[in-house]
């Protein structure tokens, strides 16, 4: 799938996440590095959703209601995001944000991604705080659900892909 920054509406503006480093803003190149090599790490499973998106009809990017729509605390989110019905986005959308405040509806167990895959602590509302600045964005993974991850996401190109290892990452069941 197309990648690229949404930095400026005329085409003056280099698309290059580089080119903001040599105009002293290293964080951003950093930032757009993390989640770029998230998005390979992930690559299989984006690719499986615009499958079903074909096949199916399926949305690859769709909000919390449409996943909890009888969760009154998913209607006006619309700074997270999920990919498919299985992993939740909740990025850092302004300069300087040293947290995030987050919904894991609560009906379902989450599991963190990074620093390592681990049950997340809470659900409901809740603070997430910038851990790694400039690295990837949070992301929750539902339980019950087997994830294909590229791991430690040496790709540069989807043309790399058949040298380099995929975890299955396989999360039980959580029944309440």
């Amino acid at each position: 799938p197309f990648s690229r920054n949404h930095n400026e509406k005329t085409v003056s503006q280099d698309q290059d996440p580089g080119v903001w480093a040599l105009q002293g803003h290293p964080e951003v190149t950093d930032a757009a590095r993390a989640s770029l090599q998230l998005r390979y790490q992930l690559i299989h499973y984006l690719y499986t959703l615009f499958y079903r998106s074909y096949v199916y009809g399926d949305t690859v990017v769709r909000p919390l209601h449409h996943e909890w729509p009888l969760d009154n605390n998913t209607l006006g989110i619309d700074t997270q995001f999920l990919w498919g019905g299985n992993i939740l986005i909740s990025p850092f959308l302004f300069q300087n944000q040293k947290e995030v405040k987050a919904y894991l509806p609560p009906s379902v167990r989450w599991y963190e991604v990074k620093p390592q895959l681990k049950i997340a602590p809470q659900t409901g509302q809740v603070t997430i705080p910038d851990s790694h600045p400039n690295g990837p964005p949070p992301i929750h993974i539902r339980d019950h659900n087997i994830i294909p991850m590229v791991t430690d996401s040496q790709l540069v190109s989807t043309s790399q892909d058949s040298i380099n290892i995929i975890d299955l990452v396989a999360l039980p069941c959580h029944h309440q």
